[in-house]
């Protein structure tokens, strides 16, 4: 009885190995550590692993301007809810402007075709300041006739 228990523990060990996914190159505006971001952004990641043929199925990002309010409330600014999808590069955030000089956070929920269900860990954007587009250069007239605010 005690080696049919171990067999059968060590078999679902091997399958949890298995299918050992994870979240990498959680990235805003192609910025793994985005600061100076200002007003809006797009959402990028990756999904490592030792699966093959493991693709994506759904996402949904939350961003709030509390690490609080990403479980809801009035700090929450955006909540994509599900989407299904595999897009993982590109995805544009679609709820209210970011605050100025100020701190927003972000996660990510995503499910995968070998039923895994992954959540990343909070996630931090480090806004602008009101005037200024990138490493604090003054945004100029010149700047503003260029795409840098969608």
């Amino acid at each position: 009885m005690n080696r049919l228990l171990l067999i059968s523990l060590t078999a679902l060990l091997n399958i949890a190995v298995n299918h050992a996914s994870e979240l990498q190159n959680l990235m805003v505006n192609r910025m793994l550590v985005p600061q100076g971001i200002v007003r809006t952004g797009e959402f990028s990641w990756q999904i490592a692993s030792e699966d093959h043929n493991v693709h994506q199925m759904a996402w949904h990002i939350k961003v709030a301007s509390t690490e609080e309010g990403l479980q809801g409330g009035p700090t929450l600014m955006w909540d994509s809810e599900r989407r299904e999808s595999s897009d993982m590069v590109q995805v544009y955030y679609q709820g209210r402007r970011f605050p100025y000089d100020s701190t927003v956070y972000w996660q990510l929920e995503v499910w995968l075709s070998n039923d895994e269900h992954l959540l990343s860990p909070v996630q931090k954007i480090e806004t602008g300041r009101k005037g200024t587009i990138w490493n604090n250069t003054p945004v100029t007239k010149t700047d503003v006739k260029h795409e840098y605010f969608y």
